[in-house]
């Protein structure tokens, strides 16, 4: 966490920001900076994290509160290759002029 609060201080991003990390033998690795809400953001309220609710707080330098979540959600899993989907039927290129068409 102080890593993330040093690189948003360090780039002066002050909201909602998207910091990635991957551990690699055992140690944090930064993988990406997005300035903007991460795409899973949802998924903190599962273990009593409201990030945008404190960022509004924040926002109107109001203290935004524990920002230690209370407990570990749910576990996602996460697929790390590829996966054989099921085939799906796609719809086929007319080879008919439909009525009313114009030809170029």
């Amino acid at each position: 966490m102080e890593l993330s609060r040093l690189i948003a201080r360090t780039f002066g991003l002050h909201w909602l920001t998207n910091i990635q990390y991957r551990m690699y033998e055992g140690e944090p690795v930064l993988m990406d900076v997005n300035t903007r809400p991460a795409d899973g953001l949802h998924r903190l309220c599962r273990c009593g994290l409201n990030a945008p609710w404190a960022a509004m707080r924040l926002a109107l330098d109001v203290d935004p509160g524990n920002l230690t979540p209370d407990f570990l959600g749910a576990n996602y899993a996460v697929v790390a290759g590829a996966r054989t989907l099921r085939p799906v039927a796609r719809p086929q290129q007319r080879t008919d002029s439909p009525a009313g068409a114009v030809s170029l």
